[in-house]
Order: structure tokens, then sequence, then C-alpha cells
């Protein structure tokens, strides 16, 4: 579905790039324009690190600011809000010092019973 919504607007979908400092889960571009895009699981126990570390260093890598980079969380269970409570606390301190963060999207991935078990 991807390829084809990119394919349909002109954009480059790569997967897992490894441009030195690791592989990268996706990077979107059109032209000179690049978005970068980080995935990880709630229960990643470095989900913190890659946030603060890992995506500058993909960021870096790929010429791209940070602005224009996604940490997308899939959020799996309810144990881990507190460490993606910290990454929301460490864009607003940024942002609150005129500095750019990549874009925090959390996804509720959380499987639920179906609805006929409930």
């Amino acid at each position: 579905m991807a390829d084809s919504y990119c394919k349909a607007n002109d954009l480059d979908l790569n997967r897992e790039i490894n441009n030195g400092s690791g592989a990268l889960d996706f990077k979107v571009s059109h032209g000179l324009a690049k978005v970068t895009v980080e995935l990880k699981y709630s229960k990643n126990p470095k989900l913190i690190e890659g946030y603060e570390k890992q995506l500058r260093a993909y960021n870096r890598a790929e010429g791209v600011e940070d602005k224009h980079s996604i940490y997308l969380v899939l959020r799996v269970n309810s144990k881990q809000d507190r460490k993606i409570r910290q990454i929301n606390k460490l864009i607003h301190e940024r942002s609150s010092s005129g500095k750019q963060s990549p874009e925090l999207i959390v996804i509720n991935a959380v499987r639920m019973p179906p609805a006929s078990k409930r």
C-alpha cells in the first residue's frame, strides 16, 4: 500500500537503509527533501536512547534536520508509558529552549480481545 501511495505522489521510499551508523527503518524523499522514520516497540529497553541518540545519528548521516524526522512508537502495553512521557518531556524541554526535535508519534498497538469476548 505504501509503495502505491509513494508511486502516485512521486515519493521515494527506502527501507532499512544502512548509512554507516546502523539501519534506519525508513527514509522518504522527494527530490532533495527527506524525512527519516525510526520505528520502535514501546517495550524496547533502549526506547529513550533511540530517540535521543540513534535517530539524531541517522539524521546527521542522511543530512536531515531533526524537525524532518519521525520517531514512531508502537505502544504494546501500558508498562512503558513512563518512557513515552519522558520522551514527551524531552521534546517540551527542547522546544522551550528553541531547539528542534523529531516528531513523536505513538500508535496504540495493545491487543484487545475480540468484541465477542469482552
